[in-house]
């Protein structure tokens, strides 16, 4: 149990539970793996903007752990707007200490407050976060400062891609597009799915997903790096268990939403320019996605130029100045937040299949 890194995955597809009992089997799972003898907390959370603080719900607790709910609220009260965006404000796997930097300095002076009563001398975040600041956090508890290894901190980041996938189908109403066997074979398919290419690699994803749980005890890490958070950028494959016994997997779309558009970018290139906004390396977007790296870095390239701007850097920062500029429009006059510039050539609201 101990090595299962696919429960903590398989515990976040789980949609028949409500929000607080499926985060509360994501945190049971996840103790499992990580805890460090002071317990852990989960959260979903909605980023707030900024200088306030996030607002999170549902909140649990796994282990020993006190007091966490409350200690969290005096955390997100005395932090400073830049320390909030630097933890939750982007897909990570890190100590504190690694991103506020060590030795500690006056700004995780509240943190420190709140940990030290309980014996805590750092703490552990596996953070993803949606491009609209809707968010999901695992949060453990540190005997010791640690710093975390490459292994360690892409294995949890793949991890945490699923359970931003999960919470991304409990908030979408898509319907299901394909149903698939274990071994493959395509039982019904509508809409994109009916593709020849979409088909393909609808049935290549059922496949893999059975092999890696085949595997999730003799090769972990190889199990969870065959099982892709999406297919082709638009899929989800989920369990879905008829009366009879029988075991189908069920393709539901489910890729990220950006909330703004950018003038002549299409609608995935969006999507991807907003996910490396969000902290996500062109390796961890791949894998998300279901995409090759090389198709991610070809997209990034594609838009930084249409773009005007000439670097992964530049781009990240004219993105989100785009996405302020349209918080604040949206402020003033009421509406739903959307950028001014022409409209995408496709919609802007998923990452389509081409």
């Amino acid at each position: 149990m101990k090595r299962d890194l696919l429960r903590v995955v398989e515990a976040g597809y789980d949609d028949l539970a409500d929000e607080r009992a499926w985060l509360q089997g994501i945190a049971d799972a996840a103790r499992v793996l990580l805890d460090d003898g002071l317990g852990l907390f989960a959260n979903v959370y909605q980023l707030a903007p900024r200088g306030e603080s996030p607002k999170r719900t549902p909140f649990v607790t796994a282990g020993n752990v006190v007091d966490a709910k409350k200690r969290q609220r005096a955390i997100d009260r005395d932090s400073p707007p830049e320390v909030i965006e630097a933890t939750f404000g982007r897909s990570q796997v890190a100590t504190l200490n690694e991103v506020l930097g060590h030795p500690v300095d006056a700004r995780l002076a509240p943190v420190n407050d709140q940990l030290a009563p309980y014996g805590a001398r750092d703490a552990m975040g596996l953070v993803t976060v949606e491009p609209n600041g809707l968010g999901l956090s695992i949060n453990v508890a540190l005997r010791a400062p640690r710093i975390l290894s490459p292994v360690f901190r892409e294995r949890w980041l793949r991890v945490m891609a699923h359970l931003g996938a999960g919470l991304r189908l409990r908030r979408q109403t898509g319907d299901e597009e394909a149903v698939l066997d274990l071994s493959g074979q395509l039982h019904d398919a509508k809409g994109q799915a009916q593709e020849a290419e979409s088909r393909s690699a609808l049935r290549h994803a059922a496949r893999a997903i059975d092999r890696a749980r085949a595997r999730r005890r003799s090769a972990p890490d190889e199990a969870l790096a065959a099982w892709r958070a999406l297919t082709e950028g638009r899929w989800s494959l989920v369990d879905r268990f008829e009366s009879d016994g029988r075991h189908f997997l069920i393709a539901r779309p489910n890729a990220p939403r950006p909330t703004v558009g950018a003038r002549g970018l299409t609608a995935r290139e969006a999507c991807i320019v907003a996910l490396a906004a969000r902290g996500r390396s062109n390796k961890l977007i791949a894998y998300e996605l279901g995409l090759s790296i090389g198709t991610v870095g070809t997209l990034l390239s594609r838009a930084a130029r249409k773009l005007g701007v000439r670097s992964r850097a530049q781009l990240v920062i004219e993105w989100n100045t785009r996405a302020r500029l349209a918080h604040e429009a949206a402020k003033e006059t009421g509406s739903e937040a959307t950028d001014r510039s022409p409209r995408l050539r496709r919609s802007p609201h998923r990452c389509s299949h081409r």
